[in-house]
């Protein structure tokens, strides 16, 4: 008798859920294009048949019914007529899924293994770690719980940062702290209880020294650590990293957040390094200069952006099973390169098509090629 639960009937559930999934995260996009269309039509005129040109484009790639929207954004707001704009829709349910392992996403997302798996030197400086619900130290050496108090004691007096190892996309549950006399202390001065702290973080969660950021990120803003976002691809059929894109990510009003969840802005970055002449919120309202600083981005250039680039491919060259990430990597004030965040799911390809061209331009159709063939290989894609 064949038992009711196998593996064969599981993976039969599990992809029938993540049909699902698929078809609800069409729909969320499509409520999302249509939302923008509303609030800046200006860039979704038709001028001209350009449009039709993307809709063939894709169609020769296998993908019907193509919503011309995406499209029109990008072209409206950058100015620049790319057949190969790559949509949400078609990016978060065919692209990333299938060229990104995601039975292994979050153990790669996991911050407090960085620095096992690459150079410790790209990272910021970390003091305590829980990792399952067990202490280390920056070395990874095991702490008992009740000598964790003694750690805080011999810790320089400052702010530092609390953040979940696992999943804090958008700055989730990221919260700036105080050591004060040995003690851990939140923004309002009380005493934060390590228990509360493991309990809340459900025991995954890094304490690390607040960055102080280089001048040409504080010029734009200074309460918030201003970061570049850049996406690289790794192709198997040369094994070459490629950087696609970047932005230089922004906090406005005084936060302290630079992400576009919450209100932040993002201005394009180049190649070479130079910055695009505006910034863009997420949903592609223009600012040529900083609204909150009155910093101009144009004439401006990221400093080390070579640098950037070269630790990019180093550590992505770390990392066979996700084809696809996104680096978050800002500079201390001594000029030192440090990686934020490395992102390996759900990674924003909006303000990376705002400014510059399409997402994996003269690389679209071997990027289509490889999820095609991820595709048809059986690979259960749920997460």
């Amino acid at each position: 008798m064949i038992p009711i639960y196998s593996a064969g009937n599981k993976e039969k559930f599990l992809t029938s859920v993540n049909g699902v999934k698929f078809w609800v995260t069409k729909a969320i996009y499509k409520k999302w294009i249509r939302t923008i269309s509303k609030k800046h039509p200006q860039y979704f005129e038709i001028k001209d048949n350009g449009y039709q040109r993307h809709i063939d484009y894709w169609k020769s790639l296998g993908f019907k019914n193509v919503d011309k929207r995406w499209y029109l954004w990008y072209r409206g707001c950058s100015g620049i007529d790319d057949e190969k704009y790559v949509s949400e829709d078609i990016y978060y349910t065919k692209i990333e899924p299938n060229l990104n392992n995601q039975y292994l996403s979050l153990a790669y997302a996991d911050k407090n293994l960085y620095e096992r798996l690459y150079d410790p030197d790209f990272f910021p400086h970390t003091v305590l770690r829980c990792i399952n619900g067990t202490f280390y130290d920056r070395y990874y050496n095991v702490l008992n719980e009740k000598n964790v108090p003694n750690l805080f004691k011999v810790l320089e007096e400052g702010i530092y940062i609390l953040k979940p190892s696992i999943d804090s996309g958008g700055g989730k549950n990221v919260q700036f702290i105080a050591i004060a006399d040995g003690e851990p202390l939140d923004t309002q001065g009380n005493r934060l209880l390590l228990s509360e702290i493991k309990e809340r973080y459900r025991g995954n969660f890094l304490i690390q020294r607040k960055i102080e950021q280089n001048d040409f990120f504080a010029q734009f803003h200074r309460t918030s650590v201003n970061t570049v976002r850049l996406m690289s691809y790794y192709s198997e059929y040369s094994d070459e990293v490629y950087p696609l894109k970047a932005t230089m990510r922004m906090g406005k009003n005084n936060s302290n957040l630079d992400n576009e969840t919450t209100g932040g802005i993002s201005c394009g970055v180049y190649n070479d390094g130079n910055l695009n002449s505006y910034a863009v919120d997420k949903y592609g309202s223009k600012y040529f200069e900083h609204p909150s600083s009155g910093a101009i981005f144009e004439g401006k250039s990221v400093p080390k952006y070579e640098v950037m680039i070269d630790i990019v491919k180093k550590i992505h060259r770390g990392n066979l099973h996700h084809r696809l990430l996104s680096f978050d990597i800002s500079m201390d004030v001594e000029g030192n390169i440090i990686v934020i965040e490395i992102n390996n799911k759900n990674m924003g390809i909006n303000f990376l098509q705002l400014f510059g061209g399409s997402l994996f331009g003269e690389l679209t159709e071997e990027v289509i090629e490889i999820a095609r063939e991820r595709s048809s290989g059986g690979r259960i894609l749920w997460y």
